[in-house]
């Protein structure tokens, strides 16, 4: 950012924070929530994705009534001796009372796809933050999506799991299998030599070809 390489995560007291990784001097922060943030942001073309499920602040950095939020930053303008984001205009957008506290989005061309705490996968414009459409998956999500030959995993966290293809209006699905009862999931898949992991409270599942 600005040539400057930076950290950037989710802290315990509500912010995401930037730091220098070398030496650990903070750059920047933009402070949202009551509570502490357990989302792993999206940092792409010099702009960063992030959420959060709990209670919100209001601009006065008190607690808001509102619950969670899908937001949009440029880092880029952070002020030198001024660490607060927001009080420089770095807020592009936000959306608020979307809970996406757990599962981290995908950015594919200008769209982001995000799926929120209570299940639902929402397609967004990611220049707007404006919500395209919107896919039920389940009751709860904690895994990140995944995107590889070009289409989208959801792992919804009792067991029910999709294979979705990006589509102009949306989405499509092309195949939904449910995971034997009883197993979470909880971890993220991931793509590798051919093969898509998926790791669950009972096992871990390879699918693929078997040759």
């Amino acid at each position: 950012v600005n040539g400057e390489l930076q950290m950037v995560f989710g802290s315990g007291d509500g912010a995401l924070w930037a730091f220098q990784p070398r030496t650990g001097k903070p750059l920047w922060n933009y402070y949202c929530s009551v509570h502490g943030l357990n989302h792993t942001p999206l940092i792409q073309g010099g702009k960063i994705y992030s959420g959060v499920g709990e209670e919100l602040l209001d601009d006065k950095g008190l607690a808001d009534s509102k619950i969670g939020s899908l937001y949009c930053l440029d880092p880029s303008k952070a002020k030198p001796g001024d660490l607060d984001l927001k009080k420089a205009g770095g807020e592009l957008w936000k959306q608020t009372e979307w809970t996406v506290s757990r599962s981290s989005p995908i950015l594919i061309g200008n769209r982001l796809y995000v799926a929120t705490d209570n299940g639902k996968l929402f397609v967004v414009n990611a220049e707007t933050g404006e919500l395209i459409t919107q896919k039920p998956l389940g009751r709860m999500m904690r895994a990140s999506l995944l995107y590889a030959d070009g289409k989208l995993w959801a792992n919804e966290l009792n067991g029910n799991c999709y294979v979705l293809k990006p589509t102009e209006t949306g989405v499509e699905v092309l195949h939904k299998f449910r995971l034997p009862s009883g197993e979470d999931c909880h971890g993220s898949p991931i793509a590798a030599n051919g093969c898509v992991f998926m790791p669950t409270t009972a096992a871990i599942y390879c699918v693929g070809k078997k040759d």
